[in-house]
This record gives structure tokens, C-alpha cells and sequence, in this order.
């Protein structure tokens, strides 16, 4: 048993990376990038070109292991940056970064989770013990129907 969540936690950086190169990759093919706004402002040409080499968007190569270095919180780990898991600045709120704008939603997701929670667990024991205490009738059925359209 110890041997199987070792292994499983040794699997954990490999099945994170696949999936953020799966992403990537899977958002690099979308047409555009954020600095291609046709309905909202757009900064002028020289500011996109200088956006395009600092943030490494012209390099599919080049972005994905700049981001994975600040994501992952190497960069820092390098001393190449003040903190750790920097996502970056926001292109859409000026002066907010990526990090602030995930802070500043944390307690409201913190609060429906921890919600969304405890409802399924009240709703499920209560279910769970209604359909236990009478096996084989319409409360079990009823009950193991809701839980498996749930």
C-alpha cells in the first residue's frame, strides 16, 4: 500500500506536466494571442512588438518554458524572480497581475466549495441512510436514482 501512494506521488510531476504541455499546446493553436483585441482597445504596434518579445510570443519553444519556469516557481527558485508562481500581468485589468486577480477571488470560491460541500454531504448521508434502512423498496431506488443522475 505504502509502495502504490510512493509511485503515485512520484507520477504527480509527470501527469502535471503532460497536462499543462496538452493545454499549452491546445491554446498555442487557437488563432490570436490577448494583444489581438478587434473589440476593445489595442496598444499601438511598437508596444505589441515589444509585449510579443518580452512575454517570448513568437516562439511557441521559448513561451512554454518561460511559463512553466514562472509557473512552477524554478525562476525563482533560480533567483531570476521576486516570487514564487508568477502568472504575470494581467492583460485585461491594467496594474493587477494574474496572482492578485486569483487572491482576490480566494474567498469567494474558498466559501461556495467549502458550501458546495457540505450540502452534498448532508443531501448524500441522509439519502444514503434512507435507502440503507430500507433495501429493495422505492426509497432505495428513488434514493440510488438521484444519486447516480446527480
Amino acid at each position: 500500500m505504502i509502495g502504490l501512494i510512493i509511485r503515485r506521488l512520484v507520477q504527480i510531476p509527470f501527469v502535471l506536466l503532460v497536462v499543462y504541455t496538452m493545454t499549452f499546446t491546445l491554446a498555442w493553436l487557437i488563432p490570436g494571442n490577448p494583444l489581438e483585441n478587434p473589440e476593445g482597445r489595442r496598444p499601438p504596434e511598437e508596444i505589441t512588438q515589444a509585449m510579443l518579445e518580452q512575454y517570448k510570443l513568437d516562439s511557441y519553444w521559448g513561451f512554454y518554458w518561460d511559463y512553466l519556469r514562472k509557473a512552477t516557481g524554478a525562476s525563482w527558485v533560480l533567483g531570476q524572480h521576486d516570487r514564487p508562481f508568477d502568472l504575470g500581468p494581467s492583460l485585461k485589468h491594467e496594474n493587477w497581475t494574474v496572482n492578485e486577480i486569483l487572491l482576490a477571488g480566494l474567498p469567494v470560491s474558498i466559501t461556495l466549495g467549502l458550501t458546495a460541500i457540505l450540502l452534498a454531504c448532508a443531501i448524500g448521508i441522509t439519502a444514503g441512510a434512507i435507502g440503507g434502512m430500507r433495501p429493495g423498496t422505492w426509497a432505495d431506488y428513488l434514493t440510488l436514482l438521484i444519486a447516480l443522475v446527480g
